[in-house]
């Protein structure tokens, strides 16, 4: 009988796992959900539109990093890849699902092991759709990541409660694998599980037991060598090794120190890791006072400093915290569990709270589609979309006859076309770190004459005299960009 209670509540996580991470990628996902017409170009998913292009480059014959530039790494190439192979359109809002589904099913599985508590497990529910929905634009690398995260967490976590070394052994071995994914991809999210290895050594430390620590930093190790070495022989035998390690490390290196969010959006960010590094010292100080020294606070306690540190100087865009939703709903669970046992009250007024926050921001279609969402509305994307079709008739929308100039790479999509040229879009943006891509780019039109040109209206200055004697523009009506014909 225990038996099947226990298979019928590990169904019924799945099914609310699947459940959830469904509504989050229709409501959320406004790069790949059908809810919007797929890929639009706003602010919100000018990266999920990028990586699906760069997908159906390579899968058209161009190479990583020689014929399509990114400073990314691989693993979400190849997520991209995937998606576009199993459908074009929606494949990768079928991969979102599965991979919300697994990180959800795991998040919820390491939230019992905190808590018994209804309220508590609600909340980390809520908590997980908030980050989401705030931060989630579809098809970004966060989300590809978020599941190996949330088994990691769930192993070590468990690891904790049943005081069992295999499931630290396995959780090890996802840090590993999950480390080097984060390396293949955006380096900046293995600061979301490195502090499982500074946990272990703080625990090594305090206990003497080395045999451990050095048993697990063994097995991290050898997964992450082995994946880092798949991409590497992947990049090898391809021909892009050299190219891949300039852009993955040198260019990204440039580009975080350059890079910036709006001011008030850095000013949020670093705010918000000042007041977690606070909550997880106070949360350690607190607890010792207390007399709990357990070995669950400390990892709460070294995994969210050591994630939250580095990160108060390093995160640029609140997207950055979505592979971070594990730790924060383990930490605000753990919290709201050690310290307010006896306050059933200001849990349900902290779950309240986090009902009417969910609430409005699940509202975020009616407003992407009516006001807009900051400067974007959808009312606008509709009027580029027609111009665009307009500009440039079905018959003439062939491959490496249409070059798009510091606009979305939804406009390749919406045309169903790709380019040959390394620097395919956000030319200027790579400038600021590469002066000579705008040059390159410019050159390529040039010697290349694509039929169509596609320019962000901010951009056209730029154009050269060259460039604009070769071409005409043919649309005016008021979109966003121009369409320039070959004359």
């Amino acid at each position: 009988m225990e038996r099947k209670e226990k298979l019928l509540k590990t169904l019924i996580t799945i099914g609310v796992s699947i459940l959830l991470a469904v509504i989050l990628s229709f409501i959320a996902s406004s790069a790949i959900s059908p809810v919007y017409g797929a890929y639009e170009g706003s602010n919100f998913t000018y990266d999920g539109a990028l990586f699906k292009y760069e997908a159906l480059s390579i899968l058209k014959g161009n190479k990583p990093y020689i014929d399509v530039y990114d400073h990314k790494g691989l693993f979400h190439l190849g997520i991209n890849i995937l998606g576009v192979l199993i459908n074009k359109d929606y494949g990768l809002l079928i991969l979102e699902i599965v991979s919300g589904s697994i990180a959800i099913f795991f998040y919820l599985e390491t939230i019992k092991e905190v808590t018994k508590s209804k309220i508590l497990r609600a909340l980390s529910l809520l908590l997980f759709a908030v980050i989401r929905l705030i931060a989630g634009a579809g098809n970004t690398i966060g989300i590809w990541l978020t599941p190996f995260i949330a088994i990691y967490y769930f192993f070590y976590v468990k690891a904790l409660k049943k005081n069992k070394k295999n499931y630290f052994y396995f959780g090890s071995l996802i840090l590993g694998l999950t480390m080097a994914l984060a390396l293949n991809s955006r380096a900046l999210d293995m600061t979301y599980v490195w502090g499982g290895a500074v946990f272990l050594l703080a625990s090594s430390l305090k206990e003497k037991k080395w045999g451990e620590f050095f048993k697990n930093a063994g097995v991290a190790l050898l997964s992450f060598v082995f994946v880092c070495s798949v991409f590497i022989v992947i990049a090898a035998s391809n021909g892009f090794l050299a190219e891949m390690i300039k852009a993955t490390i040198l260019d990204n290196f440039i580009y975080v120190g350059r890079v910036k969010g709006a001011l008030i959006d850095q000013y949020l960010m670093e705010v918000i890791c000042f007041l977690l590094l606070t909550t997880y010292v106070s949360l350690y100080l607190l607890s010792r006072k207390k007399g709990i020294k357990d070995e669950l606070t400390l990892f709460v306690f070294v995994s969210g400093v050591s994630c939250f540190l580095p990160l108060m100087f390093l995160i640029k865009f609140f997207s950055h915290f979505l592979a971070a939703i594990p730790l924060l709903g383990i930490s605000l669970v753990y919290l709201l569990e050690a310290f307010l046992k006896n306050f059933e009250k200001v849990k349900k007024v902290v779950f309240g709270i986090f009902s009417v926050v969910t609430f409005f921001l699940l509202l975020t279609p009616v407003i992407y589609y009516s006001t807009g969402l900051g400067d974007f509305a959808y009312s606008k994307n509709e009027k580029d979309i027609a111009a665009l079709k307009l500009a440039i008739p079905e018959s003439e929308r062939k491959d490496n006859e249409i070059y798009v100039i510091d606009c979305s790479c939804s406009v390749y999509l919406y045309l169903d076309v790709v380019t040959d040229s390394k620097y395919y879009c956000n030319q200027t943006w790579w400038s600021y770190d590469n002066e000579s891509v705008w040059g390159e780019s410019m050159q390529y039109v040039k010697e290349h004459t694509p039929k169509y040109l596609v320019v962000w209206k901010d951009s056209e200055e730029k154009l050269d005299s060259e460039i604009k004697t070769l071409y005409s523009v043919i649309n005016s009506d008021g979109a966003r960009f121009s369409v320039y014909k070959l004359n």
